[in-house]
């Protein structure tokens, strides 16, 4: 029994060993599954990814093969010669197609291109934004960065040539017609000038002809009027003997008779001045108001602004210069004036000048008042020897326009009718004047300065 049962128990350890070694075996085996079931299953991802990967391979390779035909025209690439191994990248991409594209735009357009100004007057709107394009693309600012903008811009512009070709065709069609209208013409033209030129010949021919016999006639007539001509020759020194001897005694004559004409007609000038006569008096004055009436009034002639010199005549005839007055207030026989303050006036015999009136000896009744411009028979007439005057307050036509409104008139020469002959030069400066000058003595015109006159015009 004990030898059974140590043999048994040998046994049982045994197969329990056995049993656990199988065990173990199991699960390794087990464990070894898993783990091969996770390889096939990487191993199928694998796959699948590969294929993937392959398909975008050959998708990729596809494409880049497009694209180098694209850009290269591969597919012109004749057989056995090498394939372009240009690498395909946006720099590479940029440095070959779209920077020379912008460079060579610019400089096709900088060989001849017109002036802004010829496109932005056209009415075509299409044919000036075709221009408006092409003017971008001659600055350094415009730059492709893709080949879409480079299409787009070349289909705008070759849509705005197109425009501009068909306006170009129609107007050489039309340039066409026009030629060959023109053609015809000269044509016609030509036809016409060359039967006028035959029939100018023949007319030359016969003119030839008609020359020579009057060439014949010619030198007839020449030699009878050769002797003609020598008779008159003759005649005419005669006459000229006799016509100097004539001349001579006219002018002989003529000198004495203008000494004669001198000696009855040499008269001194007269002045305004020299006038002693008056044309009214002051019947009123009051020098603290500054007025004073006169006994002339709209029944004579006197009109409003119209300047009377104020004097009185002294033992001797002698003038005293008093003052100015200048008419405010017309009545039918009187008129109210105001007496001028500080006002220059020239003595009439001294030539001084004066500041009137004199607090010492004021404007009174009884005195003389007189005027160039006023005369109740008739209108004064007046004439310039000149034409610039001194003053500033006015220039001649103003003046003139004054002596008007105040009743005068303004010759444009000497003659009968002339009264006053006002000096803007002197005389002896210019013959013109001085010969109008003489003549105005002679007709007994009365002569005046600027300055004088002026003292009657008022401002």
């Amino acid at each position: 029994m004990a030898k059974g049962s140590g043999a048994t128990t040998y046994y049982v350890a045994g197969l329990v060993f056995m049993t656990v070694v199988c065990a173990g075996l199991l699960g390794f085996a087990y464990r070894l599954n898993q783990d091969l079931t996770e390889a096939y299953e990487k191993a199928a991802a694998i796959d699948a990814r590969t294929a993937q990967v392959t398909a975008q391979v050959q998708a990729a390779t596809i494409e880049l093969k497009e694209l180098r035909i694209l850009f290269y025209g591969e597919s012109d690439r004749e057989p056995g010669q090498p394939a372009r191994t240009d690498p395909i990248s946006y720099a590479h991409y940029k440095t070959t197609f779209l920077d020379p594209a912008g460079k060579q735009i610019r400089e096709i357009l900088a060989q001849e291109f017109p002036a802004e100004g010829e496109w932005k007057t056209l009415q075509d709107q299409k044919t000036k934004d075709a221009w408006d394009r092409l003017a971008k693309h001659r600055s350094d600012e415009v730059k492709y960065s893709n080949l879409a903008d480079i299409f787009t811009d070349v289909h705008q512009q070759l849509a705005g040539l197109l425009h501009i070709a068909a306006g170009i065709n129609a107007e050489r069609l039309s340039a066409q017609g026009d030629v060959d209208m023109v053609r015809n013409t000269s044509r016609q033209l030509l036809q016409q000038r060359q039967r006028e030129i035959e029939e100018l010949r023949a007319e030359k021919n016969r003119l030839q002809d008609q020359s020579i016999v009057m060439a014949r006639e010619f030198d007839l007539e020449r030699r009878r009027f050769g002797e003609e001509k020598e008779n008159i020759n003759k005649e005419r020194g005669r006459l000229e003997r006799e016509f100097r001897l004539n001349e001579a005694r006219l002018e002989s004559e003529n000198s004495q008779l203008q000494g004669e004409i001198d000696d009855l007609t040499k008269r001194p000038r007269r002045r305004f001045a020299d006038r002693g006569d008056a044309d009214g008096r002051v019947v009123f004055a009051d020098a603290g108001l500054g007025y004073a009436w006169i006994d002339l009034g709209r029944s004579h002639g006197v009109r409003p602004n119209m300047r009377f010199q104020v004097y009185q005549l002294d033992q001797g005839a002698a003038q005293r210069i008093k003052g100015m007055v200048e008419v405010r207030r017309l009545e039918e026989d009187m008129a109210q004036c105001a007496i001028l303050q500080d006002i220059e006036l020239t003595h009439p015999v001294t030539g001084k000048r004066l500041v009137l009136p004199d607090r010492n000896d004021p404007i009174a009744k009884g005195d003389l008042i007189r005027s160039p411009i006023f005369d109740q028979e008739e209108s004064r007439t007046f004439v310039f020897l000149g034409d610039r005057l001194q003053t500033r307050y006015f220039n001649l036509a103003e003046l003139q326009k004054k002596l008007v409104e105040l009743g005068a008139q303004v010759g444009r020469e000497v003659s009968l009718e002339t009264d006053f002959v006002v000096q803007l030069v002197t005389p002896e400066d210019d013959v013109e004047v001085l010969d109008r000058a003489k003549k105005a003595a002679q007709l007994n015109a009365i002569f005046m300065t600027e300055d004088e006159l002026l003292e009657y015009i008022p401002r």
